[in-house]
């Protein structure tokens, strides 16, 4: 399949790039810390107390998950 005029890895597989186990939690986990933030503010703004909540949930999980990535990345997995 072609999207966006870029073949798929399936199509052209020495294109494929393999993100390691670690790397990918951890750009992952800043993701989710940066949506977290996000809601939190958004949370404030509109006085919607339950997204602030979800917001720092979100956000304390990516840190989790950000930490997980650093610590496979020195184990090697």
């Amino acid at each position: 399949m072609i999207w966006a005029g870029v073949p798929s890895n399936k199509q052209n597989p020495e294109r494929s790039i393999a993100i390691k186990s670690g790397t990918r939690d951890e750009a992952e986990g800043k993701w989710h810390q940066v949506k977290g933030k996000v809601k939190e503010i958004a949370g404030d703004l509109s006085g919607d107390p339950n997204l602030k909540a979800e917001g720092k949930k979100e956000g304390r999980a990516g840190e989790i998950q950000e930490k997980t990535g650093e610590i496979k990345k020195v184990v090697g997995k």
